[in-house]
């Protein structure tokens, strides 16, 4: 088990090798685009998510998720490379599309769990799961780095090296040993309709999905503002490689330190982790562009334990054999909601602002908090 536990974690690390990342908002306002655009852009990435994600999803539970991963892998190498040759917003919008199945963490989810059943482990999802995280984010640190340093020679350089990262996970995917049980799964729909049922049965499991989906939608209307914020601050490229590499290292260490935060916070973990998104939107709307910004880091580390408390009470709930098919239908929600809010929400912040935008934004999600409270009282106690 050690040893292909350790292929994961690798490939947590490699497949997070986005060097793009810490500049990619920059990139798009270097060439040209405007923040409406940037935020349809973000709507393009979630309808391909709309598209793909239960069909992809389903596939993975019936030809197996180690398949459809590699599948992914190569479609990343080809979106970074038309990323790395071309300028043109629609034909970035038509790979955003494309390049949204590369990013749909449900099967990746789905073989952790898989694995660590097929040797008892699976009652320990948040441990394992929590160093896969750490390793993924520390990829992401380390990508943030690299990043910025290659951007100052070319802000396409960093598409390429991600390309490569790509072509390293499908070699390391095809090393891991761990064999996945032949699916029973009849056809595509008895999968959908199986996993809808699962859902469907639990109060608990219903809120969790939106509780989901609404910190996600907050997290990816805030966080295309961020790399503009830093570097109104006079900071280049490098350094705001620096700065994201933090941010990340902060959800690393959470990763790995998760399950004795849930253990000590215990319910009061989801209202804390909800704060951690409303706190940064504020900061941001509030002041003009400081160095505080680095309080950014709170809403990473609301959101690795969000992520792993929300995969592992939904996935030890629910049958395994839908389990890539379940996680899909979660993001599903969150990714439907970006699709329509991210338009509406790139015209609005071009007429009233990025500081009235986020107050709006962190408005609301204040006035969530009731209503997830009474609903979180009501599900829990059954």
């Amino acid at each position: 088990m050690k040893k292909d536990l350790w292929k994961i974690y690798f490939l947590g690390f490699i497949t997070n090798l986005m060097f793009f990342m810490p500049m990619i908002y920059i990139y798009y306002l270097d060439i040209g685009f405007s923040f409406s655009q940037i935020f349809m852009l973000e709507s393009a990435f979630s309808v391909g998510y709309l598209i793909f994600l239960l069909p992809f999803g389903a596939l993975a539970d019936y030809i197996g998720r180690k398949k459809v991963l590699i599948i992914n892998a190569a479609i990343g190498i080809i979106c970074n490379l038309v990323y790395y040759f071309s300028e043109n917003f629609i034909v970035y919008l038509f790979t955003q599309i494309v390049w949204s199945v590369v990013f749909i963490n449900s099967i990746s989810r789905a073989f952790m769990f898989d694995f660590l059943d097929a040797n008892n482990k699976s009652k320990e999802y948040k441990k394992y799961q929590g160093m896969f995280f750490f390793f993924a984010l520390l990829g992401s640190a380390v990508a943030s780095i690299v990043g910025g340093i290659v951007s100052q020679v070319s802000m396409k350089l960093p598409f390429l090296l991600s390309s490569i990262s790509h072509i390293v996970a499908i070699i390391l995917l095809f090393q891991i040993e761990h064999k996945e049980k032949k699916s029973v799964h009849k056809n595509y729909f008895s999968i959908l309709k199986g996993s809808l049922n699962q859902i469907k049965k639990s109060s608990w499991t219903k809120w969790l999905f939106v509780y989901y989906a609404t910190t996600g939608i907050a997290f990816r209307l805030f966080f295309p503002l961020v790399q503009p914020y830093m570097q109104k601050t006079g900071l280049g490229l490098v350094s705001i490689g620096f700065a994201t590499a933090a941010f990340f290292m902060v959800g690393s260490i959470t990763g790995k330190y998760v399950k004795d935060i849930e253990n000590k916070l215990k319910d009061w973990t989801y209202l804390i982790s909800f704060l951690c998104y409303i706190i940064p939107i504020f900061f941001l709307a509030l002041f003009t562009p400081v160095w505080g910004f680095i309080i950014i880091g709170l809403i990473f580390f609301g959101g690795v334990i969000v992520q792993i408390m929300f995969e592992h009470e939904v996935l030890s709930s629910t049958v395994k054999k839908y389990h890539a098919t379940i996680i899909s239908f979660a993001e599903l929600g969150f990714r439907g909601g970006i699709a329509f809010i991210a338009p509406l929400f790139g015209w609005y912040l071009t007429k009233v602002g990025d500081s009235k935008a986020l107050l709006t934004l962190g408005t609301i999600m204040i006035l969530i908090i009731p209503i997830y409270v009474w609903f979180f009282i009501r599900v829990r106690k059954k």
